[in-house]
């Protein structure tokens, strides 16, 4: 099998932000015991005081899980609250893909 061109398609997929797509490539990679292109392109960071991914001039964040096990880029969802029990505001953020959430709170504590 030619990586060269396995590495290219996942390259075309990123950069025309396909990120289905390239999530299936790097499984098919990743399967296939191939060293698979940099998990995390360029203009891609992650925040690690949040768990969450973010892109340049895109709107984030993304689930750190859902990338890094299946290589899928999930828009996770972002609600602000107010925790009544901690008398302090909060943020809520949940997966839509693997449920997985975090509440974020205005001191900077993450539960």
């Amino acid at each position: 099998m030619n990586t060269d061109k396995l590495k290219k398609a996942m390259a075309l997929a990123w950069n025309k932000k396909e990120y289905e797509i390239y999530g299936i490539l790097k499984e098919i990679m990743d399967e296939g015991g191939f060293e698979a292109i940099s998990p995390c392109p360029p203009n891609m960071k992650f925040v690690k005081n949040y768990g969450y991914y973010f892109i340049d001039n895109d709107d984030g964040p993304y689930c750190m899980s859902c990338f890094e096990r299946k290589g899928k880029l999930i828009h996770v969802k972002v609600e602000n609250q107010f925790d009544y029990s901690e008398n302090k505001p909060r943020t809520y953020i949940q997966c839509p893909n693997c449920k997985e959430y975090r509440y974020i709170y205005s001191d900077g504590t993450v539960k």
